[in-house]
């Protein structure tokens, strides 16, 4: 009696229409894997995030029907590989699984699916040919919180004969049928990622560049070739260079474009719109004589998992730990990895990062809330008699806010500040970030913050023994100071995050 096989397929997903847009991209910017504040920071700022979005998110989509092609691409290569694995096991039974991250099938229900089915053996697949915490590592964790049982794991394959074999020959074709141009310039373009998470100790990066240098290796005729990352959003410095700036110098310089998304299986919005058509129109705008995008590899022989059956033979042990997932990975489906040049203690050191932020952003919400209310108390005691009931209550309030709230929260932002400095420092490699001007305009702000701080106490000692000499338009006035500070701290992280 053959095994029963199932073989779990990762990947984002896709809105199946307008109407799906927004808790889409909700869904998206709730995963710590993309933002990673706590989740009483996360979850309110992902509904902003979404809400903002959709308008134009939904646009895109409107190009292609109104949803993503995702799951109906995912599903042809769900076929591929199932007839694929039973022309070489027939004495097994093989089932693909569909899980998305962000949409319908979610991993909740491919494990639920599996169970059902009764399999003897998983095997889970990411459909991201090379590592990331944001997206394989994100997945893989997504399937052990929803309850999925024991399974062996694909990582990663930057280096699979077969996938760059079939990348290859796209390329080659795309070539051909533009002519053969001799002044050509590929471009292998990747999604791109915030430098921090590089920085971090993710993977992806390294595994890009290893993935195109293979591919190169097989296209002697296309020796002029570039890497190049797109889809970047948002304010944090991401890594580069980015596609559009890519395509626009080798427009500049005359060259005839050969485009191909080396990080993508399947086609959606970020090929079919992003570089069929805005970086096409790019392109033109800048003149470059031609513009042509090989195609996403799409089912088998290009996906990995048809080139070779689950087997426990030679398996292959990745020396990255948070690229490992859990369960002994599919012998067969990955080349040879390096670890890369950053160590586990970077990434424990990343998550920290991200806790430190929060708890040093929530530190600065209370303390903040407190510099606005506290002069507000100042005008209401200024009308009131002293050592009346108003007086005795304002003073009591006083009292409690500046030493319950206030004061543990300006000492937790410190703490929490300095820790952040100390936590950038150690990402960066050095000090020198700190000279820039976001960063003194920051810490400028705190400081003035603390000020006024001293200035308040100083002035409930006064209300309390009875010596306050303040009219109560000088406590108006300098209630509008914390609102002021506010305003330019938020306008500084929206311009400079780091």
């Amino acid at each position: 009696m053959g095994r029963r096989v199932a073989v779990v397929l990762f990947n984002l997903g896709g809105p199946d229409g307008p109407g799906d847009v927004r808790p889409f991209l909700r869904n998206l910017f709730r995963d710590p894997a993309i933002i990673g504040l706590p989740g009483l920071l996360r979850e309110p700022l992902a509904w902003l995030i979404a809400r903002r979005r959709a308008p134009e998110a939904a646009k895109n989509y409107a190009l292609m029907g109104g949803g993503s092609p995702l799951l109906a691409a995912t599903e042809k290569q769900a076929r591929a590989l199932e007839t694929a694995l039973k022309k070489q096991q027939p004495a097994d039974e093989f089932r693909c699984f569909i899980a998305m991250r962000y949409w319908t099938p979610f991993v909740a229900d491919a494990v639920q699916a599996v169970r059902d089915w009764g399999a003897d053996e998983t095997v889970l697949l990411p459909l991201y040919p090379q590592f990331s915490t944001t997206t394989t590592g994100s997945s893989l964790a997504e399937w052990r919180r929803r309850g999925g049982g024991a399974a062996k794991t694909v990582c990663c394959y930057p280096l699979h004969a077969g996938f760059i074999a079939a990348h290859a020959a796209l390329i080659r074709e795309t070539w051909e049928k533009a002519g053969r141009p001799a002044n050509a310039r590929l471009l292998f373009s990747a999604h791109g990622l915030p430098e921090k998470v590089i920085r971090g100790g993710d993977p992806y990066q390294w595994q890009v560049e290893e993935t195109a240098k293979a591919i190169a290796a097989l296209l002697p005729e296309l020796a002029d070739h570039e890497i190049c990352y797109q889809s970047r959003v948002g304010p944090l410095k991401w890594i580069g260079p980015a596609t559009d700036e890519s395509i626009i110098r080798a427009a500049r310089a005359g060259k005839h474009i050969i485009l191909s998304p080396v990080a993508f299986v399947s086609e959606h919005i970020e090929t079919l719109v992003e570089l069929d058509m805005e970086y096409a129109g790019l392109a033109r705008e800048h003149g470059a004589p031609g513009y042509h995008r090989a195609a996403a590899l799409g089912p088998p022989p290009g996906l990995p998992g048809g080139a070779a059956p689950p087997r426990r033979r030679g398996a292959f042990r990745p020396r990255h730990r948070r690229a490992a997932g859990r369960g002994a990975p599919v012998p067969g489906a990955l080349g040879p990895l390096p670890a890369p040049g950053r160590g586990g203690g970077r990434m424990i050191l990343a998550g920290l990062y991200d806790w430190l932020r929060g708890l040093h952003i929530l530190a600065v919400m209370f303390w903040m809330a407190g510099l606005l209310y506290l002069p507000r108390l100042f005008v209401y005691h200024c009308g009131a008699a002293p050592g009346g009931e108003l007086d005795e209550t304002l003073k009591l309030q006083e009292r409690r806010l500046l030493r319950l709230i206030m004061n543990p929260a300006m000492v937790a932002a410190w703490v929490f500040g300095l820790l952040l400095v100390w936590a950038n420092a150690q990402r960066a490699g050095g000090w020198e970030i700190f000279l820039s001007a976001a960063w003194a305009v920051k810490f400028a702000g705190v400081v003035a913050m603390t000020w006024l701080h001293h200035v308040f106490a100083l002035r409930r000692k006064a209300f309390e023994a009875g010596r306050n000499d303040w009219p109560a338009r000088r406590y108006r006035i300098l209630n509008e100071v914390p609102a002021a500070l506010a305003v330019v701290i938020v306008l500084v992280a929206a311009v400079a995050l780091r």
